[in-house]
């Protein structure tokens, strides 16, 4: 489909909006570019390292090197004051637990685990006060209880103004929070949430009920468990995040691939590739939306819901929401090979790209490939190829408004 300028169309509930196919460039996981995110304290290769993870069902291995001015830790710490240059390494009741005013914690937290004390969550670190400023990488760590936990590497419920690092193969949810994070810089890389041992299987990268300010770096590989029910590869979010900016690859849930969002988000700036779900109601390949998101603005290439017995809807995006809620106000990007499939005898497979029930807005990235190779695949009707499926608003009997 190539569009040269905005229309307006006025849609009713199951249409379909078809589109061609052309080839697209879909970005890679290399050595070289885990490297150029993760630098220079861990180092990526594909036949050997200290530690593992997977990412798009290959295994990468990568090496820590504690910088020479730091020493290592390996007992827990009540905190007081600031702690800078350390490595918190194999301590299993928590690295550090902080209920004061604390200006700099400078440290790398490798393979630690959450304290009975606090509920199995925080293995890093655990925060009731507040911290000013956290710089430092967060590789293996673990919560506490193996079920209703996250914040694996960090935990918050009070108030963190900065936090930096890179976040690798933490179990149960990277960062939780609950109360006020200001910004996080940082890569998030296969960090994961089990369904089989934990009873809140949401948000690999970050579970937020609280406010996180901004967020900006890549996610990459995050995901929950393939098994029931289990939201938000990269994060979930039933807060308020302002602003996002980074990319997605190969992040996976059974509903939003990347992102689920129960809350506010502000804009997002990047592109989603690889993501996917896969599940019994397979929705949302790279976002599900059930609240409000400001703008998006970025490429969607290659995300897909697949499911063997059931509902798939929205290769990309999956917008479902009554009143106000589950609205984005404007898309400017290209979707390019997205799909949503089912092999349910009886089951739909509804929009390649985009399945919403409420009205939206797209602006093209490149009017040559904006809409291109997306479709869906069911028994019912085999292979078709479509782009935007537009379901009931829910709202009144109108037609939903979708703008190019």
């Amino acid at each position: 489909m190539k569009i040269s300028s905005k229309f307006s169309l006025a849609l009713l509930a199951g249409t379909i909006l078809s589109t061609p196919v052309t080839a697209a460039e879909e970005k890679e996981i290399t050595v070289d570019y885990l490297n150029s995110l993760t630098g220079p304290k861990v180092t990526w290769s594909e036949t050997e390292g200290n530690y593992q993870t997977e990412l798009n069902g290959k295994i990468w291995y990568y090496t820590y090197d504690m910088p020479e001015e730091y020493g290592e830790i390996n007992t827990h710490l009540d905190l007081e004051n600031s702690v800078k240059y350390y490595l918190f390494k194999n301590i299993n009741n928590g690295a550090i637990y902080n209920y004061h005013n604390i200006a700099d914690i400078i440290a790398d937290f490798i393979e630690n685990s959450a304290a009975s004390n606090t509920n199995g969550l925080g293995g890093g670190i655990y925060n009731v006060g507040t911290i000013n400023n956290i710089k430092g990488d967060f590789i293996d760590n673990k919560t506490g209880r193996g079920y209703d936990d996250y914040g694996s590497a960090i935990y918050n419920k009070g108030r963190i103004n900065y936090i930096s690092g890179n976040f690798i193969n933490n179990s149960y949810a990277a960062i939780g929070n609950t109360q006020t994070i200001g910004t996080i810089v940082g890569n998030f890389i296969g960090n994961h949430v089990h369904k089989i041992d934990c009873f809140v299987p949401d948000g690999g990268a970050i579970w937020n009920s609280g406010t996180i300010n901004n967020i900006t770096g890549d996610f990459i590989g995050n995901y929950t468990s393939t098994y029931g029910s289990y939201f938000g590869g990269a994060f979930y979010n039933f807060g308020f995040i302002g602003n996002i900016t980074g990319d997605f690859m190969n992040n996976f849930a059974s509903s939003g691939g990347a992102i689920y969002n129960r809350g506010a988000i502000g804009d997002i700036t990047g592109d989603f590739v690889g993501n996917y779900t896969s599940g019994t109601y397979a929705s949302g390949g790279a976002i599900y939306n059930g609240s409000t998101i400001g703008t998006i603005t970025g490429d969607f290439i290659g995300n897909y819901a697949i499911t063997a017995n059931g509902a798939a809807y929205g290769g990309a995006i999956y917008i479902y929401g009554y009143g106000n809620t589950g609205t984005i106000g404007d898309i400017t990007g290209s979707f390019l090979n997205n799909y949503a499939e089912t092999g349910g005898a009886s089951w739909y497979a509804l929009g390649g790209a985009v399945y919403t029930t409420k009205d939206m807005t797209f602006t093209a990235g490149d009017e040559e490939r904006f809409m291109s190779g997306n479709y869906t695949s069911d028994s019912v009707r085999g292979k078709i190829y479509n782009a935007v499926f537009v379901a009931d608003s829910f709202v009144d009997d109108r037609a939903l408004a979708i703008t190019f």
